[in-house]
């Protein structure tokens, strides 16, 4: 071997030697630079598993009566101030939702607005891994009835949902219980069931808990099919809400009040009398589509059934103890249950015209509610027990949505309010003769239409 090479041969084995001998500073850097990627890794692929969205809608409604309407003989589907106009922020929610992706879901949805603060949803869920169609849900959580109620009020073509869900026990759409969930593979067919505490038990007694073993059961049946070559979709389904409850309240003798003959009367004696709200439900959805023309679609719903109200409330009875003291719009009230037979539909018409306009929807809705089957009319006498909580309601609803964006909506409707009328002169807005003074003789002169109509403004953002 010649100088040369033995020179070359001598560095390479300095510089390997060097290699090996790398200070252990070094070495312990490289290791926590490795560790930290790792940490970042994880945090980065549990935060991908959390979906954060929201929307808030901000809204002016000006009431059309200038003796300003209230909501206490009907109005609209929406509940104004008694104020001719005003601003307001209707919604505003933030919905965090943490899917791990074994099946495991976790959902936490409050609302704020300007006068409370209120959980919205907050529930868990699971879904079978197998084929992914079946599912069970416990906690805060959409009542499994009809269509409107699941619809989001943020993807909605109309600006609120009908008078029967806003005025009777789906009023805030939210149970609490346990629901399950299956959607068919092999048919178009989906199912729910749900086994609540009963509607109305955080607006009435200001917390989610059930004053009674939960007997509310409640489930809906439904189908999903399209021809897209045809461009048309439909869906449907046929519900069922039974919620039961027992007659605890022996403050008045065990009293209910129920229709009989032509009156509306007090019944005494039915202590611990079992107490059945049920309601029978069927909806119907169209969609027809002519591709760069047009959209066009159609929404139905139907409902009927015997509601248990509360001392001329539609709202559920509660089952309170007795003695409790019930609260409602300022005053008490001890809980005495009213039992009446409702009815109420709405048809809805959505179009889209695409080529010409596409940021619009054009929106109307008929929408009928009765509260009271069992009488009409002139046979409203309030010496015989009725009251304006029997007068049935029409509204016709136009409107248009102005689509800014894909995160901006603003959107004008206008109610046109009609009500069922009575020649009671106790419900036409005089007494003995006498006028009654300030506003409550616009709110309540029922022997005419009430001019209790509604424009509203509203602007809505959403992520």
């Amino acid at each position: 071997m010649n100088g040369s090479k033995i020179t070359i041969a001598l560095a390479l084995a300095a510089l390997a030697g060097a290699q090996a001998q790398v200070p252990d500073s070094v070495a312990v850097k490289v290791d926590s630079l490795n560790s930290g990627l790792l940490r970042t890794e994880a945090i980065v692929g549990a935060l991908s598993k959390l979906k954060v969205s929201g929307f808030a809608q901000f809204q002016y409604v000006y009431s059309t009566d200038t003796n300003i309407s209230s909501s206490t003989t009907g109005g609209s589907s929406q509940s104004y101030s008694q104020k001719q106009g005003a601003w307001s922020l209707r919604r505003a929610r933030l919905k965090f939702d943490y899917n791990a992706g074994n099946g495991s879901e976790l959902v936490w949805q409050p609302d704020f607005i300007e006068s409370k603060f209120q959980t919205k949803d907050a529930y868990f869920q699971y879904t079978e891994q197998w084929q992914k169609a079946g599912w069970v849900r416990g906690g805060i959580q959409d009542i499994p009835f009809g269509f409107e109620i699941g619809n989001s009020s943020a993807g909605m073509e109309n600006i609120e949902r009908s008078r029967y869900e806003n005025k009777t026990v789906f009023n805030g759409e939210k149970g609490l219980g346990l629901v399950a969930g299956y959607t068919s593979s092999a048919f178009p067919l989906n199912a729910k069931i749900g086994w609540l505490n009963g509607q109305n038990q955080q607006s009435v007694l200001t917390d989610w808990s059930a004053t009674q073993d939960p007997r509310n059961f409640v489930g809906r049946l439904g189908f999903a099919t399209a021809a897209p070559d045809l461009g048309l979709a439909a869906s449907g389904g046929v519900s069922y809400y039974f919620d039961e409850k027992i007659l605890t309240d022996n403050t008045n003798g065990g009293s209910i009040r129920e229709f009989r003959n032509d009156s509306f009367v007090t019944v005494t004696g039915r202590f611990r009398q079992d107490l059945n709200t049920g309601i029978l439900g069927v909806d119907l959805q169209g969609n027809y589509a002519i591709p760069h023309v047009l959209g066009l679609k159609l929404l139905g719903e139907y409902y009927q059934g015997k509601i248990v109200g509360n001392s001329g409330s539609l709202n559920i009875y509660t089952g309170a103890a007795p003695g409790t003291i019930l609260t409602t719009g300022g005053s008490g009230y001890n809980a005495i249950p009213d039992i009446r037979n409702t009815l109420g539909f709405y048809v809805s018409g959505i179009v889209n015209p695409v080529a010409l306009l596409p940021q619009l929807q054009l929106v109307y809705r008929f929408d009928y509610f009765d509260p009271n089957t069992d009488v009409s009319g002139n046979g409203i006498v309030k010496a015989k027990g009725f009251s304006a909580t029997d007068i049935a309601y029409t509204t016709n609803t136009i409107g248009v949505n102005w689509l800014v964006n894909g995160n901006l909506k603003v959107s004008l409707f206008y109610d046109f309010v009609n009500n069922e009328t009575t020649n009671d002169p106790a419900l036409d807005g005089w007494a003995n003769g006498v006028a009654k003074t300030g506003l409550y003789t616009a709110k309540s002169d029922l022997s005419k239409n009430i001019d209790d109509d509604a424009l509203t403004l509203r602007a809505q953002v959403m992520f």
